[in-house]
C-alpha cells in the first residue's frame, strides 16, 4: 500500500488551522509558495504544541528520502499518544465530538452557498486565483 505522507501532513495542518501550511495569501505567486516548500518554511500558529509541530515538520520535509514515512513511528509520535489504535481499527473508538443529525443527509453544520450558474460550473471559466493562489 502506498501512502502520500506529504498529503497527510498537509491535511493535519489544514484541519487544525483552516489554512494551508505554505501559502500566506491567495495573491501570492506559485513560485513563492514553491520556495517556501523547498526551504520547509512553515509558520505555525501559537496554539500548536511541539508534538504537532514535530510531526508536521517530519511529514512536510521536501526531500522525500528524509521525510518520515514509517507508519509505526508516526503512530508512536507524541501527537498521537492518546490514540487507542486497536479501537480505531476495530471501529470501537468514540470520537470526541459526535454531531447530532436530525435525519439522514442532514447538512445543517455546513455553510450555505448560492448555486453556481452554468458558466461558473465550467472549470475553464472559474477564477482560480481565489483558491490560495493556485
Amino acid at each position: 500500500m502506498h501512502v502520500d505522507w506529504w498529503a497527510f501532513g498537509i491535511i493535519i495542518f489544514e484541519l487544525l488551522t483552516g489554512t494551508t501550511p505554505f501559502c500566506k495569501s491567495h495573491k501570492e505567486s506559485s513560485y513563492a509558495i514553491y520556495i517556501r516548500v523547498l526551504k520547509g518554511k512553515i509558520k505555525f500558529p501559537g496554539y500548536f504544541d511541539n508534538s504537532v509541530k514535530d510531526l508536521v515538520k517530519q511529514l512536510l520535509t521536501a526531500d522525500e528520502e528524509k521525510r518520515t514515512k514509517d507508519v509505526k513511528s508516526i503512530k508512536e509520535s507524541a501527537y498521537f499518544k492518546e490514540v487507542e489504535w486497536e479501537k480505531v481499527l476495530s471501529r470501537e473508538l468514540v470520537p470526541p465530538y459526535v454531531p447530532k443529525l436530525k435525519e439522514e443527509g442532514d447538512a445543517h453544520y455546513f455553510d450555505q452557498y448560492a448555486e453556481l450558474n452554468k458558466s461558473e460550473k465550467d472549470p475553464r471559466k472559474i477564477d482560480h486565483t481565489v483558491f490560495h493562489g493556485f
